[in-house]
C-alpha cells in the first residue's frame, strides 16, 4: 500500500495528499509562498488545501514576525487518526444494532418469510456469498 492509500483512506486525497507529501518531506517548516512555487498551484487554492490538513489534525500553522508557516504533524499522528476512526465506526455500528430492530420494523423485514431474488454476473455471486455469510443458519437455494 501507497503513502497516496493510507491518506485516501483518511479522507486525504487529490491536491491536499500532494501538500501533505510536499511538506513531510521538508525538514523545516515553510511559508505557503514557498509551498505554492514547490506545488506549481495558486497560493489562494493553496490556503484551501492547507486549512483542511489543519482541520484533520495531520499538519500544523505557525505565526512568527506575521510570517505563516506550516509543517507537518509527526508521522505517527496518522496512526492515531486512524485509531480514532476505527473508534467512531464502532461507535456508529453499536448505535446502528440498537437501531436494527426498530429499522427492521419499518422495513417490514421478517427473516421468517421467504424471498426469491435473482443474481446474475460475477457481481451477482459475490452478493449470494455475503447473504450466505450474513445469514449462515439460513436456507439458500441456487438454480
Amino acid at each position: 500500500m501507497s503513502i497516496h492509500k493510507v491518506l485516501q483512506s483518511l479522507g486525504v486525497d487529490g491536491d491536499e495528499a500532494r501538500t501533505y507529501m510536499v511538506l513531510l518531506e521538508q525538514h523545516t517548516p515553510i511559508t505557503a509562498g514557498v509551498l505554492s512555487k514547490q506545488l506549481g498551484m495558486a497560493r489562494a487554492s493553496l490556503y484551501g488545501f492547507l486549512k483542511r490538513l489543519q482541520e484533520k489534525w495531520i499538519i500544523k500553522e505557525s505565526t512568527h514576525n506575521n510570517v505563516k508557516t506550516f509543517y507537518p504533524e509527526p508521522p505517527q499522528k496518522l496512526d492515531m487518526l486512524f485509531k480514532k476512526q476505527i473508534g467512531d465506526l464502532e461507535n456508529s455500528r453499536k448505535e446502528f444494532k440498537a437501531l436494527l430492530p426498530e429499522i427492521e420494523k419499518k422495513a417490514g423485514l421478517s427473516m421468517g418469510s421467504p424471498r426469491f431474488t435473482f443474481f446474475d454476473g460475477a457481481e451477482g455471486v459475490r452478493h449470494v456469498l455475503n447473504d450466505i455469510l450474513l445469514y449462515p443458519n439460513s436456507a439458500t437455494s441456487a438454480f
